[in-house]
């Protein structure tokens, strides 16, 4: 069974201080069963002192996603090739995150998150908002998403990466997991990353070339020999590693969205 991490649907339904707690699920898992998937990075659960969080329909509370947000940045092991954000994700299909808009607000504070086009933002980790435990308020109606802390690989601006970059990558975000306690990749292993794109995107070819070759680039294609796979939104590529040489590079014509971990 496959899973992945950006595209990954291990999702924990984070509420705030009044209800009751609930266990981590699947988030953005991709594809037919079978196929490969990807996974986001799990929210923290409730192994070894990692909380677990609660839900309001209004708002979600400060001091609940800073809790979960925080195992990130104490985090020791390195982390130098992946990135958390927290993400809402749309419960409908073909609903898009696009115009959502997050603010922070508490006795002292007022802050507007920026949200990017797949829900995504950064939440400030400040003491102010923790003690006075500030509430986010999205500019929607919180029971039509699904949310959770999300780790992804952080992208380059020229598109070019190394292979063996992405699998030290991928592999960064799996030891992640097992840190916050994610028994879903029990037993996996990292077999390939994803790259995303808006449904709108032109240009999306994802190329390989073998290092110490004069060859052209070769075009990236999943398993099925699709180039590229439509869901929602989105469209999407994965390069599996068993796929192409451990030595080489794999550019992106167009800047992706975002680019998720793949395990099996």
């Amino acid at each position: 069974m496959i899973t992945t991490t950006s595209s990954l649907l291990l999702t924990l339904l984070l509420t705030s201080g009044v209800a009751a707690a609930q266990t981590p699920a699947v988030i953005g898992v991709a594809g037919a069963a079978g196929a490969t998937s990807t996974v986001s990075v799990a929210s923290p659960t409730d192994l070894a002192g990692k909380q677990i969080l609660s839900e309001e329909s209004e708002w979600i509370s400060y001091r609940n996603t800073y809790r979960a947000m925080i195992w990130f940045e104490k985090y020791g092991k390195p982390k130098n090739f992946i990135q958390q954000h927290y993400r809402f994700i749309p419960k409908e299909k073909n609903v898009s995150a696009e115009h959502l808009t997050l603010s922070l607000r508490s006795r002292s504070l007022q802050l507007d998150l920026p949200l990017d086009a797949y829900g995504r933002a950064s939440i400030p980790l400040m003491k102010t908002a923790y003690d006075e435990n500030a509430e986010l308020r999205l500019n929607r109606k919180l029971d039509a998403y699904t949310r959770q802390p999300w780790i992804s690989l952080i992208s380059r601006p020229d598109g070019l990466y190394d292979a063996s970059d992405l699998r030290t990558a991928c592999n960064q975000a799996l030891d992640y997991l097992h840190y916050v306690g994610d028994t879903s990749i029990n037993n996996k292993k990292c077999t390939g990353v994803k790259f995303t794109y808006l449904h709108t995107a032109t240009d999306v070819i994802l190329k390989f070339k073998s290092t110490g070759q004069s060859s052209t680039w070769a075009e990236v294609t999943d398993k099925q020999g699709a180039a590229i796979t439509n869901a929602g939104n989105y469209k999407s590529i994965t390069y599996q590693f068993a796929a192409w040489s451990q030595q080489g590079q794999i550019l992106s014509a167009t800047a992706p969205l975002t680019i998720d971990p793949v395990f099996e």
